[in-house]
């Protein structure tokens, strides 16, 4: 399954967010850095992750910032599905994934799409997974292409496990042209689905 650890990690100041979050005066800005904290930790610290995400969560429901709160449950949804709470990570993501499209948030309703299939392909659930990640295509492609290398790789991954190399090769090879450096996720989705076409010729 897809290392989405690639999909979100990112080398991020944890005590430059900490400082911010200590001197912030405004309860918007301190409910995103909530956020921006659990998304530092999810990866390393799954406690720390949760923490943060669940104080960022509590505040922007008592302050009504929709965009908080959806955010930091998107970040609590990564927490459960990567500490093995497949479930409760799809109803999390679902979740925030309403709010962000009733706010029109593209960006962040993509990442869901992505998250949620993911975490269907977890479950084996890979129709779902497919559903999901053909939501993600149709909004990337009206906002320049967001991450949809990542929806297009896990798409060819998931017509290898059906079977369907064809269908796998033309979305491995179309991850691999929308991406600007050639390396990383849609590099090896494509050797995968080369691998597999030599053993079946």
């Amino acid at each position: 399954s897809l290392g989405s650890s690639i999909a979100f990690a990112q080398d991020f100041n944890k005590d430059s967010l900490k400082h911010e979050l200590g001197s912030a005066k405004i309860d918007t800005v301190k409910v995103m850095l909530f956020s921006e904290l659990s998304k530092a930790y999810v990866f390393y610290k799954p406690d720390s992750a949760f923490y943060y995400a669940e104080e960022g969560l509590e505040m922007a429901r008592e302050i009504n910032h929709q965009n908080g709160e959806a955010t930091n449950m998107f970040w609590l949804a990564v927490h459960f599905r990567l500490t093995g709470s497949p479930a409760t990570a799809m109803q999390l993501a679902t979740k925030a994934l309403s709010i962000f499209e009733a706010r029109h948030n593209t960006k962040e309703a993509i990442l869901c799409n992505q998250m949620i299939a993911w975490t269907a392909m977890d479950n084996q659930d890979y129709n779902r997974a497919l559903d999901f990640l053909f939501r993600s295509v149709k909004l990337a492609e009206q906002n320049s292409n967001y991450r949809l290398y990542y929806s297009y790789g896990t798409i060819a991954q998931i017509y290898l496990e059906f079977n369907k190399i064809d269908s796998a090769l033309i979305y491995a090879e179309k991850a691999y042209m929308v991406l600007d450096e050639k390396r990383g996720f849609p590099m090896r989705v494509l050797a995968e689905v080369h691998e597999r076409l030599n053993q079946d010729s």
